[in-house]
């Protein structure tokens, strides 16, 4: 069969088409994350609106609940809350949160946090542990170059709505 399709002129066309195609893939990037800006120059203050908790917080422990999962696996957190942006925690409050066990990555970047380092958090719930979502792109280290930006465009957009 593939030599009858060798034989046609038309047909050698599309099989070099797709192979140099293929070809060409293979030396590309591949991307798991949704966005391909995952460093936007400004905040998607939308993120904000949704949680009704945003905390800068310094991580003081991580529990892994699966330690042998590969990409995003879930886990609990415990923290002391720096800044509160949005929500009725203050600084040194102690913060309690854990990943949504039940979350598919649907091609999201995994939320990844270490011990020691200081984070902007969204949480969602009304008691702790609050919920952290474990895919999203937004959860930034105090040392990212752009986390003092994004502070600043969510503080601006929280000021204007009055919260």
């Amino acid at each position: 069969m593939l030599n009858n399709l060798l034989n046609r002129p038309k047909h050698i066309a599309t099989v070099l088409g797709l192979a140099a195609a293929l070809f060409a893939s293979l030396g590309q990037p591949v991307y798991a994350c949704k966005s391909f800006d995952p460093e936007p120059k400004h905040f998607p203050l939308e993120e904000v609106i949704n949680y009704p908790h945003v905390y800068v917080v310094k991580v003081t422990a991580i529990k892994s609940d699966q330690p042998d999962s590969w990409y995003g696996p879930p886990f609990s957190l415990t923290g002391q809350i720096v800044q509160t942006l949005k929500g009725p925690g203050k600084p040194g409050d102690t913060l309690q949160a854990e990943t949504k066990a039940d979350e598919e990555a649907h091609a999201r970047c995994p939320v990844i946090l270490d011990e020691g380092k200081t984070y902007l958090l969204m949480l969602e719930g009304t008691e702790m542990p609050y919920k952290l979502p474990r895919y999203g792109l937004y959860y930034l280290s105090s040392d990212h170059p752009r986390f003092k930006i994004y502070m600043a465009d969510i503080k601006r957009s929280l000021k204007k709505r009055g919260k």
